[in-house]
């Protein structure tokens, strides 16, 4: 405590100190000496009690196994909600042969492993290194691996490009129809990859190959172009089309060599000239096809060098013609690429551009950004992971399009899908808004690359018209299809017809006219025909020349048996009509004039469809009028949907039932109120309790009612009108009124589809899948976290499927709910 030291205190003298020193030594000890023996049985012993107090101590704190099963499942669920946010609960969404495991699509991609060391691979010449390099230069080219400030050529190469490469090689086939190796490639490409320094293009995963290598234009520090891991890839693959060679029966190495000589043949001899000229092609066509558009457009051709084009040829098998394909239809002719390749080059269309104001800088920008973005999504496409994906899923997704589709065309099994039903179909799984913007879906949708060709009907018809394609009537099945001489566009006079609910009919159409009871068998069978129709047509907002465009093949205006018993089958109605009921129809509606009562023109067929409707809207006027549709309600009924829907708030308001609101209205108790004064008072009642109302403005609410010269509003007709408001409201919110105005505007959606005359291009079945698969790819590569834009591509694929499902699930739920609603009310 003092600080003192025992052999030296302070103050004691040297003698004191020696006298203890020696009573110390004299005095018998209380430790003994053990042995080296016993010293180390003493320090196990130690150790061992040691390990025991740890061991008790772990048993203490330690963490039992149900915590930390709970802590990892929520880190696990915590992850599943950030891959497939904004979807809560993915795991129940799961298709069931995943098991609620992620997917692992690509683990049954190739089934052959073939285990390969450095030594047994193939070794390529220093020419045949650079042409590899090359093309893979072109191709990251093609996605947008060159920025347009870069003078050079890019300097990795990504994923997306090497599959595209590979699909442009067809697949590394040895033979046309023999066995591809596009997975293979990708399992190559992945094994080998390295760590870029930043992202090949917004949202994508910085893995790729290095394509930078010492040469005698650059005496940096870099590796050798042997060296380079894309060339160990090619090798690996060139390796693969090696053992697809049949042999020749020669010795190892003989045959060896004779094999190497043959894979090599087809890749630098017929494989990658191919590749080199779909490049080539490729950017001469955009170039082309942007050559008229101005500085602004051919400077952001230049700079990008890509558009929005055909796929390269596909790489075989049975998945990779489900998304992208080539078509020789939609390509250039050699002599003009070659021309256009000579004449256009990148400096001169960057030179150009004579504007070079804010907004010029702003729309090449964006045009740029654009180009850039498409090219990469169709580079996406080619991967094999998705196009597996697709395969697997392909059943799905052919039967949402049957569902949605609505132009029934006779040369395609799959039909016609306009903008219209595209967009609704986004709607109806939650893609649009929440997911896509309009602008977004437009541009996906007008930029499908799986389309087909067709020739437009307009141009059909002025063809037919300078009588370049002959007569004007065509075989149908041995019947010749009569078409009148008239032009369409052209009116009619009006003496023979009548008005029918505001609509002109002919006169021979007065059959749709009676009453249910008057008709006979075929009349009622064909009035049920033509409500199915024109039901179908209205709610997808087509015209019957629209719907029926695709079925007329010489654009001549006109419709027969087998043709319209072709689009009934496609429309699939509930109760497929027989084709004698068609054949019935057709007849009772054919003009008494007509030679051929099998043919209609789409004019005459216009108005008994028309016919069908307004006896239909009159019918569900009779019913509950509230349950239309805005855009087919009349003015009268428009004005009562928006009083009454204020009436059905001030009774929920004020909690008062029907019969209640109206004693109330009725200061004189007599059971009915004249129009006037109850529109006064339901007046009165907004502006106490609702301040500002849409039914303050309406002067007539009651007009619908047909009340006749008194005008005196009934006890029993006033609470029956604000029960229908009532079920209405209810039908409304339980079917999710949720819909994008686009779809309740008549002008927007007409706007947003294009006249079926100007179509150039049948959107099919490879079109829609392909324009989702894209809307997920934007999405969670541009505009979700970075989580998400770091997963592979065959997680985003899954995104879409468990987030459509979600919202299929969620509509399943609505209609359920909906359907017992509606039987408790009944």
């Amino acid at each position: 405590v003092t600080g003192m030291s025992v052999t030296g205190m302070t103050g004691v003298s040297e003698i004191v100190r020696q006298d203890r020193l020696r009573a110390l030594q004299g005095r018998p000890s209380k430790y003994k000496r053990i042995t080296a023996a016993e010293r180390r049985t003493n320090s196990q012993a130690a150790l061992a009690a040691d390990q025991q107090y740890v061991q008790r101590q772990l048993r203490e704190v330690l963490e039992q196994p149900s915590d930390r099963d709970a802590r990892q499942k929520e880190l696990n669920d915590h992850r599943w909600r950030v891959l497939f946010a904004p979807i809560t609960s993915p795991r129940r969404f799961l298709p069931s042969a995943f098991r609620g495991q992620l997917p692992q699509l690509d683990s049954e991609l190739d089934s052959v492993h073939r285990p390969m060391s450095e030594q047994e691979l193939p070794t390529f010449t220093g020419e045949e290194m650079e042409r590899l390099v090359q093309v893979c230069e072109h191709f990251e080219q093609l996605c947008g691996g060159v920025h347009p400030s870069e003078g050079a050529p890019p300097c990795r190469l990504s994923r997306p490009s090497f599959c595209r490469l590979v699909c442009a090689l067809r697949g590394l086939c040895i033979w046309p129809g023999e066995r591809t190796w596009l997975a293979k490639a990708a399992e190559h490409f992945d094994s080998l990859a390295e760590k870029l320094p930043k992202a090949p293009f917004p949202g994508g995963r910085a893995l790729g190959f290095s394509l930078v290598y010492a040469n005698a234009y650059n005496k940096r520090k870099t590796p050798e172009i042997g060296e380079l891991r894309v060339i160990k890839v090619f090798a690996r693959l060139l390796l693969h089309m090696m053992d697809e060679v049949r042999g020749i029966g020669a010795g190892d190495v003989e045959e060896r060599q004779f094999k190497e000589r043959s894979a090599k043949a087809r890749l630098f001899d017929v494989l990658l000239p191919e590749a080199e000229q779909y490049a080539r092609e490729h950017r001469a066509k955009v170039r082309m096809s942007l050559e008229n558009g101005g500085p602004q457009q051919r400077q952001a051709a230049g700079a990008a060098g890509v558009a929005e084009q055909p796929a390269p040829p596909d790489a075989g098998g049975p998945a990779t013609g489900q998304v992208a394909s080539s078509r020789a239809e939609t390509r250039l002719s050699r002599d003009d690429l070659d021309g256009a390749a000579s004449e256009l080059t990148f400096t001169e269309d960057y030179a150009s551009a004579d504007d070079d104001t804010p907004a010029t800088s702003a729309a090449l920008l964006a045009r740029t950004f654009t180009v850039l973005k498409g090219e990469l999504l169709t580079s996406q496409l080619l991967e094999p992971e998705l196009l597996h994906f697709t395969a697997t899923f392909s059943d799905v997704f052919k039967s949402i399009f049957e569902a949605y589709r609505d132009i029934p065309v006779l040369t395609s099994t799959d039909g016609h899908m306009t903008l219209g039903a595209f967009l609704r179909a986004c709607e109806d799984f939650g893609l649009f808004p929440a997911i896509a913007d309009f602008q977004t879906l437009q541009w996906l949708y007008d930029t499908a690359e799986s389309c087909t060709a067709i020739e437009s009907l307009a141009s059909r018809a002025r063809r037919r018209v300078d009588g370049s394609s002959g007569s004007a009537s065509g075989s149908r099945g041995g019947r010749r299809k009569r078409m009148g001489t008239r032009p369409e566009s052209q009116k009619e006079p009006r003496a023979d017809g009548f008005q029918f609910h505001g609509k002109w009919l002919r006169q021979h159409l007065a059959w749709l006219t009676k009453d249910a009871s008057e008709m006979d068998d075929a009349e009622l069978a064909s009035l049920l025909l033509l409500g199915a129709m024109s039901e179908w047509i209205e709610v997808r907002r087509l015209s019957v020349q629209d719907a029926f465009a695709f079925l007329d093949r010489e654009g001549g205006g006109a419709v027969s048996v087998d043709e319209l018993q072709f689009a009934l089958d496609f429309m699939r109605l509930d109760d497929a009509p027989p084709r004698d009921v068609v054949s019935q129809m057709l007849q009772l509606v054919a003009p008494p004039t007509a030679e051929d009562k099998t043919v209609v023109d789409f004019r005459t067929l216009g108005m008994a469809l028309t016919a069908a409707s307004k006896r239909r809207e009159h019918r569900d006027k009779t019913r509950n009028f509230f349950l239309k549709d805005v855009s087919k309600m009349t003015k009268a009924e428009c004005n009562a949907r928006i009083f009454f829907k204020d009436l059905l708030q001030l009774c929920e308001k004020q909690r008062l039932t029907p019969q209640q609101l109206f004693d109330e209205l009725d200061e004189e108790h007599r059971g009915e109120v004249a129009a006037e004064a109850l529109t006064k008072g339901a007046r009165r009642l907004f502006r106490t309790f609702l301040k500002q109302c849409a039914g303050l403005v309406i002067d007539e609410p009651f007009e619908f009612l047909d009340l006749g010269p008194t005008s005196l509003v009934a006890r029993a007709d006033f609470c029956e009108v604000l029960e229908k408001m009532r079920k209405a409201r209810q039908a409304t919110q339980l079917a999710g009124d949720v819909q994008h105005p686009i779809f309740k505007s008549t002008t927007a959606a007409s706007a947003a589809s294009t006249s079926m005359r100007e179509v150039k291009r049948l959107f099919g079945l490879s079109a829609f899948v392909e324009c989702l698969l894209k809307v997920a790819l934007v999405h969670l590569g541009y505009h979700s976290t970075a989580a998400q834009a770091d997963q592979p591509i065959s997680l985003k694929a899954m995104w879409l499927l468990v987030y459509m499902h979600v919202h299929y699930e969620k509509a399943k739920e609505r209609a359920a709910a909906a359907a017992a609603a509606a039987s408790a009310t009944e």
